[in-house]
């Protein structure tokens, strides 16, 4: 997240909190407005974002982001292996075997 590409591409979003979307909670909703190099705007309300039960992510999706998020914190082959294990959770014999693949590598 610290990359000069990512914080390129971070520095043209902004987060506004709106009400609308505050009084529908707990539904994971947003408001998504886009104003494009020539001018252009345009909106959408999403009314079931990705990953929410009404909506929810493919299982590669899901590997894809926990590859993402893990592999960086615990090297590529550990966050491979533990979601190898954790898809096939109900095989594990002794839940201690997840416990290396959890630290840092």
């Amino acid at each position: 997240m610290q990359a000069p590409n990512v914080l390129r591409e971070r520095a043209k979003v902004q987060v506004v909190a709106d009400p609308r979307i505050d009084a529908r909670r707990p539904r994971r909703e947003a408001i998504v407005e886009l104003t494009l190099n020539d001018g252009t705007e345009m909106s959408e309300w999403v009314r079931d974002v990705r990953g929410t039960s009404e909506n929810p992510m493919l299982r590669n999706e899901v590997v894809a982001k926990a590859s993402d998020l893990m592999g960086p914190v615990l090297g590529s082959a550990s966050a491979a292996a533990l979601i190898t294990k954790l898809l096939s959770l109900e095989t594990v014999p002794r839940i201690g075997e997840l416990r290396p693949l959890l630290q840092r590598g």
